[in-house]
């Protein structure tokens, strides 16, 4: 998911444990968030993070 987030322009993290980190600050506009929030859905309904699954856990 981090991976294609990334490849989508989409800054984030990875913590292992935690999971995925969008850290937005008081200036983000509520339409960023919500493309962050549709594009994550997006990427699990049309499993886009398993091309990344081969090449293993750069994050």
């Amino acid at each position: 998911m981090t991976k294609e987030l990334v490849r989508r322009e989409i800054v984030c993290d990875y913590r292992p444990g935690a999971g995925i980190r969008l850290s937005p600050h008081f200036y983000t506009k509520d339409e960023e968030l919500d493309l962050a929030v549709n594009t994550m859905r997006e990427i699990v309904e049309t499993r886009a993070y398993a091309a990344h699954e081969a090449a293993g856990a750069a994050f």
